[in-house]
């Protein structure tokens, strides 16, 4: 009997050398497309987001690299056949001429708070193509509470 049991015990089975490498060059590649992501996640981050009189202060040093500028739209220009915007950013008494070639947001209107992306140089800011975005002033402002006058 202890023949007959042997013999119907069945080997297992090792996979095959090429379905290893197979699943190791899976992982790998699984490996580097999430490293790629995270490097992308992290350069994007990077960009240092600064109001204007904190970029005017230290202009030299952000010359030629991508910053986020924060502040108030003023004295707006567009040539609507070309998409082309020419505006002012101000804050704290400082102003940063801008340029942007592209659509708008629905809230872009001189006074209105925004947030623009892009490079200085030769004393312009020229904003990336989709870096400027305005903010919702109301959304930012805690309520005000009134008095109810039925207590």
């Amino acid at each position: 009997m202890e023949e007959n049991s042997s013999e119907k015990r069945v080997a297992k089975k090792r996979p095959s050398i090429f379905k290893q490498k197979r699943l190791w060059v899976g992982c790998f590649i699984v490996l580097a497309a999430i490293g790629f992501l995270g490097y992308k996640g992290f350069q994007v981050s990077s960009i240092p987001q600064m109001t204007v009189s904190q970029f005017v202060a230290k202009e030299a040093q952000y010359t030629a690299k991508t910053v986020k500028l924060e502040g108030n739209i003023g004295n707006w220009h567009e040539d609507v056949k070309a998409f082309q915007h020419t505006f002012t950013v101000s804050e704290g008494g400082q102003t940063v001429d801008v340029s942007y070639t592209g659509t708008v947001p629905d809230l872009f209107k001189d006074g209105a708070p925004v947030l623009v992306t892009g490079k200085y140089q030769d004393g312009l800011f020229t904003a990336s193509p989709n870096g400027v975005s305005t903010q919702c002033a109301s959304k930012y402002v805690p309520a005000i509470s009134t008095p109810n006058p039925t207590q």
